[in-house]
């Protein structure tokens, strides 16, 4: 496909050329651009300096190594996900709102200039420490499979969903765990544990009166008890070690997953509105259930004979 003549076109303000197979783009006259998506083409460098009024940028799968986005100060989102990028500076993005670089080169990130960040997708990436402290608006973060060790969210009042599965985490907590039910200002109701180096209960502390959803699967946990988390939602525990599980208190789970653990039995008798379980390759043989709608409860317990 040919880009010629996209000079010509000096009041485009949108320009989607996804997936097509050109290697190289000129958008020097393209000055009013606001909306560019160039993901999945093999372009090795694009200049962006005279396109200051972009604020939606795509260059996910591209050959991209390295890029200036100094001069976008308009730019709100930003997407370099399975790229080459090693190293990037968005000290001059203060209005960023979106970044994505997951299975990048990353090593490091400063993201302290970036106030307005409302999510951030870092997984894949080899960055081993990270500051959100000046990321007030944070709401949604992925930092699955990074070697990040510690991670502080402290500053982070509005998270709702933080991923750490597969990084280097030993321990999880929030501030006055013990008592952070008035806390308010705590969102985090989603954390992705999953492939972690947490081995124990006392690992992690999360706000009982928030959190509904866990992932705790292919950890080395042997016990975890849910009672605190009275409105959780998902709990996956697939994978871990897990002997005995008291599910009584969670009386709005939904969704469980239990499989590959070493539970050979388990009581469900409060869990009226589970919809999802699975227990496949444990030693349960049989359940006890009394959900409200039978038959919108999918159990998976191959090669069990539930």
């Amino acid at each position: 496909m040919s880009v010629e003549g996209l000079g010509l076109l000096e009041n485009l303000e949108e320009l989607d050329l996804r997936m097509n197979r050109f290697s190289n783009i000129d958008l020097s006259r393209n000055t009013k651009l606001q909306s560019l998506n160039l993901s999945g083409n093999p372009i090795l460098a694009v200049d962006l300096s005279i396109n200051r009024e972009l604020a939606w940028l795509f260059l996910t799968g591209t050959l991209i190594s390295t890029i200036d986005v100094s001069h976008n100060k308009k730019l709100t989102w930003l997407d370099l996900s399975e790229t080459n990028i090693s190293t990037i500076d968005l000290t001059k993005n203060s209005w960023l709102m979106s970044l994505a670089l997951a299975d990048t080169n990353l090593n490091s990130i400063n993201l302290q200039n970036n106030v307005m960040l409302t999510q951030a997708d870092l997984s894949g990436t080899h960055i081993s420490t990270l500051d959100t402290s000046k990321n007030p608006k944070l709401e949604k973060h992925y930092l699955s499979d990074t070697n990040i060790s510690k991670f502080d969210i402290n500053n982070n009042k509005v998270l709702h969903t933080l991923d750490l599965s597969g990084s280097d985490i030993s321990s999880f907590s929030l501030v006055d765990a013990a008592d952070n039910c008035r806390h308010v200002g705590w969102q985090l109701k989603r954390i992705g544990l999953s492939r972690t180096k947490i081995n124990s209960p006392d690992d992690v502390k999360l706000s009982a009166c928030k959190t509904k959803f866990i992932d705790l699967s292919k950890t080395k946990i042997s016990s975890f008890n849910p009672a605190q988390y009275k409105i959780l939602k998902w709990l996956n525990l697939s994978g871990a070690l897990i002997e005995d599980l008291d599910l009584t208190n969670n009386r709005r789970l939904e969704r469980l997953e239990i499989s590959k653990t070493r539970l050979s039995s388990i009581n469900l008798q409060k869990s009226k509105k589970l919809r999802w379980l699975n227990i496949a390759e444990t030693q349960i043989t049989s359940l006890d259930l009394d959900v409200k709608e039978p038959n919108k409860l999918n159990v998976f317990s191959a090669p069990n004979s539930v």
